[in-house]
Parts: structure tokens; sequence; C-alpha cells
């Protein structure tokens, strides 16, 4: 992903500000559904994109995707503020425990975890295997026993803790699975792209 000029970085927040600001609640299930399915289809690249490796590559991978993935969410986060304070809790109490509405970040952190996480078993097991190689290394008293790159791991460890974090720290609809695109109703092309000219109007 390409890094924002000001004048889309302001023309997109504006536009998103005026939709969840406006009293049309269609419009703000539109784009919040939109932007759903978004997520999801740019975790699921990166999780095909991981799916055929092995060994540290797959770990290596993974830290450049969570740690693209950790940013996308904090500037989600940022450009909803709006609906995350608003909106979005609104919502969900409204529509009660069965409500998927959920805070975009989270969303995605959730995402992550059920589309990830639960479908690269390999990642735990590779990470496991390089810390038995190093403990072997160790007691057999090999030189330069401590091979073991910890900068592949922790990223690792760090996801875990804070996809555990999101779950334990927010709502009781936070642990359901987030539907997936096809089971989100098709949206009328009534949004427009959000880019340095254009805007979005409730």
């Amino acid at each position: 992903l390409r890094g924002l000029t000001y004048r889309e970085y302001t023309a997109l927040y504006t536009g998103v500000f005026e939709v969840f600001s406006g009293r049309s609640n269609a419009k703000k299930l539109e784009l919040y559904s939109q932007v759903r399915h978004f997520l999801y289809s740019v975790e699921l690249k990166l999780y095909s994109a991981m799916e055929p490796l092995r060994g540290p590559e797959l770990l290596r991978q993974y830290r450049r995707y969570w740690h693209c993935t950790t940013l996308f969410s904090f500037f989600v986060k940022k450009f909803f503020s709006y609906a995350h304070r608003w909106w979005i809790p609104d919502t969900a109490k409204k529509e009660g425990p069965s409500s998927s509405i959920l805070p975009l970040d989270i969303a995605i952190h959730k995402i992550w975890r059920d589309e990830v996480i639960a479908k690269l078993p390999q990642l735990a097991a590779t990470a496991l295997d390089l810390i038995d190689k190093d403990r072997d290394r160790i007691d057999a008293s090999v030189s330069h026993a401590t091979l073991l790159d910890v900068d592949l791991i922790k990223p690792l460890v760090d996801s875990l803790v804070t996809l555990g974090a999101v779950v334990n720290s927010t709502p009781d609809n936070t642990d359901k699975p987030v539907p997936k695109p096809d089971a989100i109703p098709p949206l009328p092309p009534s949004i427009a792209t959000i880019n340095s000219s254009t805007s979005l109007h409730p």
C-alpha cells in the first residue's frame, strides 16, 4: 500500500466523517460493510502469500505482514474514529448480543486470528522447531549456540498476546466469527471511491 498525500488523507477522513455524522443509517451500514469486505480481501491475500511458505521464511513474512496489519489497524481506527465513538457502539447495543457490528480495528484482529492464525498451524510448529534446535545446540555444547533468531519468533508471540487481549477486553459479541464477505448482502454502488478528488456525502 502506498502512502497517502495530505490531500488524500484529508479527503478520506472528511468523507468518512460526513457519512457517519449524517442521518442516513443505510449509507453508514453500506460503508461499514464495504470496509469489512476490503479487510477480508486484504487479509486473505496475506494468508495466501504465507500459506506455501515453511521454515524461517514463513516467520519472516509473518513478521512483515503483522507489522503492516498493526499499522493498518491504527489508521483504520483513526479514519473511523467518529464511527467508533458513536455509530458502532450504538448500533451494536441496539442489535444486542446477536450483533455483528464491531469496531473496525477489532474486526481486523479477529479476521487475522480466524483467517491467518487458525489456518496456519505451521507458524507455531516452525517457532517451536527453531527453539528445539537451539536447545539441542546448547545441550550439545555446540559453538555459536545462540543462533536462535529471537526477532523471528517475537512478532508471532506478540501477535498472539495482542489478539488475546483484544478478545478479552471487548464485549461478548467480539468472540463470534466476523461474517465473511459472502454472508453480507451485495452493496449498491452508491458510495463513491474515496480519493484525492472525491468524498462521500450522506
